[in-house]
């Protein structure tokens, strides 16, 4: 398969009929920095690969209805079906004094614009889980990966792939007691376009915040911080997140370790 045909804008009849809200979003709504441009796939193996693919204008949101070969952290697939979740990637050129060491906080940005967003949309509990999941009490619902393409220290272009599950109604059975969806947890159907034009409002708040201010949101939002964590088999409590990204944690041992990446669990007091 191609991943990257076919490819059709917005206004293209063959759109699933919750996605058209983003054809007034698209007139209507202006960033600080450009419109944002909508690409539509009916059916991409990953919004992202294509986003790193061809060389799209900053502001250009890649969605797709079903992705094949979707993934999230450490390469594991995530589940895409047609027609029920949101499969998206956001392309940003930064300004030429962006350095790649500035992207980590761009993707708690967006994790905080999504929480923002869905809360707003639903009335659910959720909340960014470090690094980048989203979650509805103990169960993921979405998922930031960024990915960037980088000369010298420079970025040249940032990929910002959100997935979200909105309508799945079942899960495989890997996944059925670690996932869930905004359907399952309010009964409620909703239009994908909808969400997705909330996602970007708030993600266009969220990346004008100072550092400490996207630090400090994410923060209270956030069920990471000052709760008993594992990781790589240590516990201990998440006591930071830091301006790069990184997590500091208050070991059993009494060391503290600052960690960039890995599998962050809540976990009982040990």
């Amino acid at each position: 398969m191609n991943s990257l045909q076919p490819q059709c804008d917005i206004y293209d009849e063959t759109v699933p009929e919750d996605f058209k809200p983003l054809r007034e979003f698209s007139i209507f709504y202006q960033t600080a920095h450009a419109p944002y441009r909508f690409v539509y796939y009916a059916n991409i193996n990953s919004t992202n690969d294509a986003a790193k693919t061809v060389d799209f204008p900053s502001e250009t949101v890649i969605i797709a209805d079903a992705q094949h070969s979707g993934r999230g952290r450490h390469t594991r697939d995530w589940f895409s079906p047609a027609g029920v979740n949101i499969s998206m990637s956001v392309v940003l050129k930064p300004a030429p004094d962006v350095l790649a060491a500035e992207l980590p906080l761009m993707n708690i940005a967006a994790s905080l614009a999504v929480s923002r967003a869905l809360r707003a949309e639903t009335g659910l509990d959720v909340w960014p889980k470090w690094p980048n999941d989203v979650y509805i009490g103990a169960k993921k619902a979405g998922g930031i990966l960024s990915e960037s393409i980088i000369s010298g220290s420079k970025v040249i272009r940032l990929v910002i792939g959100i997935g979200i599950n909105v309508n799945a109604d079942v899960f495989p059975s890997e996944l059925k007691d670690k996932a869930t969806s905004l359907f399952i947890e309010s009964g409620i159907t909703y239009g994908r376009g909808q969400i997705i034009a909330s996602i970007l409002r708030e993600f266009d708040v969220c990346r004008a915040y100072a550092p400490a201010r996207v630090i400090s949101e994410w923060t209270a939002m956030s069920k990471t911080i000052n709760s008993y964590v594992s990781i790589a088999g240590q516990y201990g409590i998440a006591k930071v997140l830091n301006e790069d990204g990184t997590l500091t944690i208050a070991l059993k041992t009494g060391e503290t370790i600052t960690v960039n990446t890995g599998e962050v669990t809540n976990a009982p007091c040990h």
